[in-house]
Formats: structure tokens, sequence, C-alpha cells
């Protein structure tokens, strides 16, 4: 009997929510990949300024979280992303509701976690103001790195 692949929508409306290992960096520093896993509950309803939320973007699956909420749709970006995208309302499949890391939970709806998604996570300009140089900087430093090395 052939093995049948399961899409994400299919496991979230089968069983509520899914478990997931994340890959890339736009949930940095909040999400690390490989080291986090986080947890992803099937929408009910719409989701609120500062929820992190699970959506299908063409022919992939993006965690971001909410900046705006609108009529029909979020204005949503990764933590570590200088850039918005807008989501309707229609391609959002979940939100995130937990995260575990190194074995232990990291509590979403506590102060420190607020205060993070707050000041960094819904703070476009600060963070444009901090990722930007710092990601020219981390370039700037790998070119250096390449010539001292010789590749």
């Amino acid at each position: 009997m052939e093995a049948k692949e399961i899409s994400f929508e299919e496991l979230l409306d089968r069983d509520g929510e899914i478990f997931y290992r994340t890959v890339g960096t736009s949930m940095r520093p909040l999400i690390k990949t490989g080291r986090d896993l986080v947890v992803i509950t099937k929408k009910d309803g719409r989701l609120k300024k500062y929820d992190v939320g699970f959506f299908r973007a063409s022919d992939k699956y993006v965690l971001h979280r909410v900046l705006t909420v609108r009529d029909g749709g979020y204005v949503t970006a990764g933590d570590n992303n200088c850039f918005r995208e807008t989501v309707a309302e229609d391609d959002m499949l979940g939100v995130m509701t937990r995260i575990k890391r190194k074995d232990k939970e990291v509590k979403l709806d506590g102060a420190g976690y607020r205060i993070y998604s707050r000041l960094w996570g819904g703070n476009f300009t600060l963070r444009r103001l901090i990722v930007s140089p710092y990601r020219r900087l981390r370039r700037a430093a790998a070119k250096v790195f390449h010539r001292i090395k010789g590749d």
C-alpha cells in the first residue's frame, strides 16, 4: 500500500494542531531553526495584532507576525524581516500557540513575550534600524573572510 502525503491543511483539519520544526530565519530571534518546536493551532476566528500566523504563500508555508488586522486579511512580517506582506483571510490557516525550546515551553501569555512582541515584533521602525545594518555588516564580514581565506 502506497503512503499518501498529507498537507498541513489536512493535518490541521484532522487534528486541530500540528507540531512543527521551522525552516528559515524569518522569525529569528524568537524562533531558531533546528532548536525550536512550534505548535500551530487551527485558526478559530480572526487573528489579533501580534499573533504569529501560519499561512500558505503559493507553494510554501510561512509563519509571520500579524502587524495589522484589516478587513479580509492581515499585514504580516517575520520578526527578522524588513518587509511586510498582505495575507488574505482565507490563506491564514492557523496561529502559533506554543514554542518548545530545549525541553522548556516559552510562555506566549507571559509578560516577557508580550514585551518582546510589541517592542521588537510590532515595532517595524526599530527592527529596520537594527536588522538592516546588522545584515550589511555580516555581508561585509563574510566578504573579508572569503578574501582572507582565498575563496
